[in-house]
């Protein structure tokens, strides 16, 4: 038996992985998928742009 070296919770999760290939897989079709994931610098862009506009 060989043993796993990395735990499952301490890999990444994979449905992030899926989602920023089919994001990049659109992105040179021409098509703009919008996704987004916790922790992402859009989330502090929108609190910052809400913020100046009002």
């Amino acid at each position: 038996m060989i043993r796993p070296y990395a735990l499952a919770a301490d890999t990444l999760n994979l449905g992030v992985i899926r989602e920023r290939r089919t994001a990049a897989v659109l992105a040179t079709l021409g098509v703009d998928y919008p996704y987004g994931y916790e922790g992402d610098q859009f989330e502090a862009l929108a609190a910052l742009a809400a913020g100046a506009t009002a």
